[in-house]
């Protein structure tokens, strides 16, 4: 039954009230469960970035947004690298690439994950148009994390002993 179907029976009182209060109660209870980032353009082709959380409420985020168990670490990277929403595609791509890489060690992310371009209407086609990065692409983009990306380190220096003293009894 739609939901507009549901509303019509009550009115109908062909579903007692405290049936359709119940009811009402639970579907105000349900949560999607998921998370969603929407990518839309306006009219004069600026974008907006629409984070729904998974409580099903949705913000407005700025220069960029992030989503999943691994989001903590993606945003960290982010605003590490101190991304805005003016970056060269270049520097966009690597930005989301590390996130997305660094992001992947949290638990339930997975390891392979793509990187589509939005460009607005007008820019390469008279609708909103879409690239992906390919299997070259992704490549280079690994490349560039083994240079820029954080390094591991097995042995760090010993201590000095002067580096550390009592802070309260």
């Amino acid at each position: 039954m739609t939901y507009k179907a549901f509303l019509s029976a009550i009115a109908a009182k062909q579903i007692p009230a405290t049936i359709a209060e119940e009811v009402i109660r639970d579907i105000s209870r349900l949560r999607p469960e998921c998370e969603l980032i929407l990518c839309m353009f306006s009219a004069d082709r600026s974008l907006s970035i629409l984070k729904v959380a998974d409580d099903g409420s949705v913000g407005r985020e700025d220069s960029f947004a992030t989503i999943g168990s691994g989001s903590h670490i993606a945003d960290g990277v982010l605003f590490q690298r101190e991304h805005q929403e003016d970056e060269t595609l270049g520097a966009t791509l690597y930005h989301v690439y590390e996130a997305m890489k660094l992001g992947s060690i949290a638990p339930g992310v997975g390891k392979e994950f793509t990187i589509n371009v939005l460009y607005p209407p007008g820019e390469k086609d008279e609708h909103v148009y879409a690239d992906i990065v390919n299997k070259k692409g992704m490549a280079f983009l690994e490349a560039q994390f083994k240079k820029r990306g954080p390094k591991a380190f097995t042995n760090f220096q010993k201590l000095p002993a002067s580096i550390l003293e009592r802070d309260f009894a």
